[in-house]
């Protein structure tokens, strides 16, 4: 699935600014952000298309 391959795409390079973050209050957004993208679950829904 596209989304997730760049959901992925975008935890590494968070993951790389974090790295060489040097700030403490920039760390721990990052690190909020980094693990609310990797906690959060995926899923599509398909329907059928509407005024048909």
């Amino acid at each position: 699935m596209h989304v997730q391959k760049y959901w992925q795409q975008k935890i590494s390079e968070l993951q790389a600014e974090l790295k060489h973050e040097t700030s403490q209050q920039l760390s721990s957004e990052l690190f909020r952000k980094i693990q609310w993208m990797q906690e959060t679950k995926m899923a599509v829904v398909i329907s059928q298309e509407q005024n048909a």
